[in-house]
């Protein structure tokens, strides 16, 4: 528990500065994207200090890529057959 606080407490320290500096002036859209990247970042850390398994990212690549490969394998294979 005290280092899901911890990890809170970094994170907020962290952004305080960014936030307020974007607020002032008055650029919206980039803190927006700064504190949705922020909350992902902050939601990741807590997540490895609770053990938490996470998944890499070349396994989202490997279910998007799969497919096409399998595709273009055979695509290749029936021009390299006729």
């Amino acid at each position: 528990m005290w280092k899901v606080a911890g990890v809170l407490v970094a994170s907020f320290l962290l952004c305080l500065s960014d936030t307020v500096r974007l607020w002032r002036q008055k650029l919206f859209k980039e803190l927006t994207v700064f504190l949705v990247l922020a909350g992902v970042a902050s939601a990741l850390c807590i997540a490895t200090v609770l053990d938490i398994e996470l998944s890499s990212p070349l396994e989202a690549l490997r279910f998007v890529y799969e497919p096409v490969d399998k595709w273009i394998v055979k695509l290749l294979k029936s021009f390299s057959s006729s």
